[in-house]
């Protein structure tokens, strides 16, 4: 997919009529003014990427950072990528959060081990990076995008060899910049086992509802130690285990041949093994997450019922 400027599409031959009539049929997609792409990107990242490769060569001095640099690492970002490219210049008098209708300057501090290349372009480095949108982001959403960050799916029982540690080295070298507060404290509630968003609010939740912490990612397995199941939640010594459906869950667990009522009865399979051994279930959606008294309630009784 290539980037064309106005200059050479009307050194092509055609007109500024032509350049606006093309956006319009979807021949080309606007980037930026004088910018354009030659075919849709295939996603709203993708086409992030583009409007950065379009724009920073006519800045300097500057590292992508925040949402942007969050693009082009690959980082699952709340609300999607951000609609202007994000950079950092070194602090002015004339402070941050500058805008002129392309680009977003922050200001701010950076050492040499915050910053990298990436496809040639100076970026801030994951840690960095995930701090600095934490400090933007509420709670929730930096408990979400940490979460998803830490999690390894090649080992969901275990977070990101070394990222923590290189999260705390950064956050402690942030001072007392704004937002930090609330940055550290969703780094201390993040954890890489949740699987997914709907996991990571699903915990907010439980947290804010006071019931006991439950074990992410939790492993049963039979006498053989054969694996049963890795459980969402669980409540090792009640035996209660909770379990969080997104909509596209069981398009996600489907293997090759596969149909969805095939997962439906592996699932039931797996859940009747459970309960052989003492287990109790308490399953929930998204929806559930927006009457947390009702879960908690939910979850309470199921706690109780196991220990009685």
């Amino acid at each position: 997919m290539e980037h064309r400027s106005t200059q050479q599409l009307l050194s092509e031959g055609l007109t500024h009529r032509d350049l606006r009539r093309s956006v319009t049929v979807g021949e080309l997609v606007r980037l930026r003014r004088g910018s354009y792409l030659s075919a849709a990107p295939s996603s709203p990242e993708e086409l992030h990427r583009h409007l950065v490769e379009a724009t920073m060569p006519g800045l300097d001095g500057v590292v992508l950072s925040h949402g942007s640099a969050a693009v082009l690492h690959g980082l699952w970002l709340p609300d999607g990528p951000p609609g202007l490219v994000q950079v950092v210049r070194p602090r002015t008098s004339r402070g941050g959060g500058q805008r002129n209708g392309v680009v977003h300057t922050h200001t701010g501090q950076l050492a040499g081990s915050d910053v990298m290349l990436v496809d040639g372009l100076a970026v801030t480095t994951p840690a960095r990076t995930l701090l600095d949108c934490a400090r933007g982001l509420g709670f929730d959403e930096a408990v979400m995008m940490l979460d998803a960050a830490l999690h390894d799916p090649a080992d969901p029982e275990h977070e990101r060899a070394g990222l923590r540690a290189s999260l705390e080295e950064v956050s402690s070298r942030l001072g007392r910049v704004a937002g930090v507060r609330n940055a550290r404290a969703a780094l201390a509630f993040a954890d890489g086992r949740a699987e997914s968003p709907l996991e990571s609010r699903s915990r907010i939740v439980l947290w804010r509802q006071g019931l006991p912490t439950p074990e992410l990612q939790y492993a049963v397995r039979d006498q053989w130690g054969h694996l049963i199941a890795r459980l969402d939640f669980a409540w090792p010594q009640q035996r209660v285990y909770g379990e969080c459906d997104g909509q596209v869950k069981y398009g996600q667990l489907l293997a090759p041949g596969e149909t969805a009522s095939h997962v439906v009865m592996r699932e039931k399979h797996r859940d009747n093994q459970l309960a052989d051994r003492g287990w109790r279930q308490v399953r929930w959606m998204e929806a559930d997450l927006a009457r947390p008294r009702l879960l908690d309630a939910r979850i309470r009784r199921a706690l109780a019922g196991a220990a009685a």
